[in-house]
């Protein structure tokens, strides 16, 4: 389910709790005005069959309070005949006041409901704002590599924009030797633009990625189909990608893949029609066929 369902779920709910909330009122009201109702029998004097099948049949019927005799004149579902006896209420404040049932304690589920609807709402929404004011999608890079430890660098959100990777020692290596051979310097500048090599392979040298966050992709083939707001659909040829990015949250979920090219740094989520677990193992299948040799790390962020 998409942020945005999800929150439209907890404002419904919300809405809904309310109304049923306010309904505490009328039950209230009801149960107060029968609090002094009291069980008396009361028999039937007269029947007025219903003949026009609405289920109502005009009931009058007798009752006596304190010695005094009373009747009262009602609609009554029930079949009943001259001289039954049935079970009736008055108000003791009021004996000519009857009804034939008393309001069941169970109204009160639906204030208890609406209670219960707001707290999930509540707390989904609570939960959701916590998440978007607390989540710093930061981003790390290998600035450098200590045996087999990566040093990481926190790229802030300012800089998202741009992902930078250290180019491999002999990718620069084979640009100083081609530039040497276009320019044919002589044996001594050879030597000297060698030894300079060796000091800036010492040294970080950054690519810049171009950051892509689709708004829809799918896979075509051993192609990645993407389409970026507001501009014509684009392709990544897996073979172009040298290594995946795989994020997982606190509850271990897949929440983001990240496929990197020369170019091109391409962030895929979870979409509406796309699975993106599904996604991670097609593109994993994929990238293995293609080279066994490629790299697929995780990363763990308390989303």
């Amino acid at each position: 389910m998409s942020d945005k369902e999800m929150r439209l779920r907890s404002i419904v709910f919300l809405i809904i709790g309310v109304l049923l909330l306010l309904s505490l009122v009328i039950c209230i009201y009801i149960v107060n005005s029968e609090k002094d109702l009291v069980a008396i029998e009361a028999e039937v004097a007269d029947v007025k069959k219903d003949s026009d099948g609405t289920g109502k049949n005009d009931v009058v019927v007798t009752y006596r309070v304190n010695n005094t005799l009373y009747q009262y004149n009602f609609y009554y579902r029930d079949d009943v005949n001259k001289g039954d006896v049935i079970s009736v209420y008055y108000h003791e404040d009021n004996v000519t006041s009857v009804q034939t049932h008393k309001t069941n304690k169970i109204i009160f589920i639906c204030p208890i409901v609406g209670l219960v609807l707001c707290i999930i709402g509540v707390f989904a929404l609570f939960k959701k704002n916590k998440e978007v004011i607390e989540e710093e999608d930061y981003e790390t890079k290998v600035i450098s590599v200590v045996g087999n430890t990566e040093q990481l660098k926190i790229i802030p959100e300012e800089e998202m924009h741009t992902n930078y990777v250290k180019l491999p020692e002999e990718e620069v290596e084979v640009s100083v030797k081609s530039l040497v051979k276009e320019n044919k310097p002589s044996h001594e500048e050879i030597s000297s633009k060698l030894d300079k090599l060796e000091e800036d392979s010492k040294e970080e040298v950054f690519v810049e990625r171009e950051k892509i966050l689709p708004n829809y992709y799918y896979l075509s083939g051993n192609t990645l189909v993407y389409e970026v707001m507001g501009q014509e659909m684009r392709e990544i040829p897996l073979q172009n990608v040298s290594f995946v990015v795989k994020t997982i949250n606190s509850e271990k979920s897949l929440v983001k893949l990240t496929l990197y090219t020369e170019k091109i740094q391409c962030v895929l989520t979870n979409m509406k029609d796309i699975s993106l677990e599904e996604m991670s193992h097609l593109i994993h299948n994929k990238l293995v066929s293609i080279s066994s040799s490629f790299e697929e790390k995780i990363e763990y962020k308390e989303y």
